[in-house]
C-alpha cells in the first residue's frame, strides 16, 4: 500500500513525469490490477510513444492477459528503442518460446547473456530454447556449468529439472525440484514440478502437499491449480478437482499448452 500511495502521489505531483507513470504501472502490475496498470501504461506511452520501459510494461500486461503475440510485438518495439536491455531480451525470449520460435528465443537469450553472462533467467531460457531445437545435450551442459556454483538460484535447478522430466528421468527431476525449493522456498514452479513427478509415481498425497504450497504462494497460478485438480481426482476428491480445474481454466492464458491436458482430465 505504501508503494501504491507513493506512486499515486508522484503522478499527482507532476502529471507529465514519465518516471512517475512508469512506477505506478509497475506497482499496479505487481498488485494484479490489470486495468489500472493498462491505464498508467497508456498514459506513459501517450507522453512518450517509444518509451522502452513503457513498451515493455505493455508487453508484460499483454502477456499476463494471454496475448502472447501482442506482447511479442511490444518487446520487439522496446528492443528497437533500447537494444541492450537485458530484461526485455529475456521477456522476448520467453514469448518466442511460447510461440514456438525457439531459434529467435535462443538468439535473444544469447544476446542477454552477452550483456550479462551471469543472468540466471537468460541462462534458463537459452537452455530451454536449445532443448526445443533438439540440442538437449548442449542445454544440459549449459545448466550443469551454471549449477557448479553452490549458491545457484532456484530457476536454474528448476530448468534442469524440467529437462530431466521431459526426458523421463523422474528421480533426477524430483531431485532438482527439491534443490530449487531448498534454494528458494518461495519459488512456486519447483513445487509444481515436484508434484508432477509425485503424480507420475502415483503418490497423490505428496503431490497435494506440494501443490497446496504452490497455490498458497500464488492463488492465481493456473498450472498449480490444474495439477492440484488432477491430484484431487487421483485421490478421489472429485468436487475439489472440479473446483481447482474451474479456477485453472480462469487463470491459464489462452493458448497455454496445459489447456489441452486440462480438457482431457475434465472429460
Amino acid at each position: 500500500d505504501d508503494a501504491l500511495h507513493e506512486a499515486e502521489a508522484g503522478v499527482r505531483s507532476d502529471g507529465d513525469a514519465l518516471e512517475a507513470w512508469e512506477t505506478l504501472a509497475r506497482v499496479r502490475l505487481a498488485r494484479g490490477e490489470a486495468e489500472a496498470a493498462r491505464d498508467a501504461i497508456d498514459r506513459l506511452l501517450a507522453l512518450s510513444p517509444q518509451h522502452p520501459e513503457g513498451l515493455r510494461l505493455r508487453g508484460d500486461a499483454r502477456w499476463d492477459a494471454g496475448d502472447v503475440a501482442g506482447a511479442g510485438a511490444d518487446y520487439t518495439a522496446a528492443l528497437a528503442a533500447e537494444p541492450d536491455d537485458v530484461e526485455t531480451r529475456i521477456a522476448a525470449a520467453e514469448g518466442q518460446l511460447r510461440l514456438g520460435d525457439a531459434a529467435a528465443a535462443l538468439a535473444n537469450a544469447e544476446r542477454a547473456l552477452a550483456l550479462d553472462d551471469g543472468d540466471a533467467d537468460a541462462i534458463a531460457f537459452a537452455a530451454r530454447a536449445e532443448a526445443a531445437l533438439g540440442r538437449r545435450a548442449q542445454a544440459r551442459t549449459r545448466l550443469d556449468a551454471a549449477l557448479d556454483d553452490s549458491d545457484a538460484p532456484a530457476v536454474l535447478y528448476h530448468a534442469r529439472g524440467e529437462l530431466h522430466a521431459n526426458d523421463g528421468q523422474r528421480n533426477l527431476a524430483w531431485r532438482d525440484a527439491r534443490l530449487a525449493i531448498d534454494a528458494d522456498p518461495d519459488f512456486g514452479p519447483a513445487y509444481v514440478l515436484r508434484a508432477r513427478m509425485a503424480l507420475e509415481l502415483e503418490t497423490a498425497d505428496e503431490a497435494l502437499s506440494d501443490l497446496d504450497a504452490a497455490v498458497e504462494l500464488d492463488d492465481k497460478d493456473g498450472e498449480a491449480l490444474a495439477w492440484r485438480g488432477l491430484a484431487h481426482q487421483r485421490a478421489g476428491h472429485r468436487a475439489d478437482a472440479e473446483r481447482d480445474w474451474a479456477a485453472a481454466d480462469a487463470a491459464l492464458p489462452p493458448g497455454h499448452p496445459l489447456r489441452a491436458e486440462l480438457a482431457r482430465w475434465r472429460a
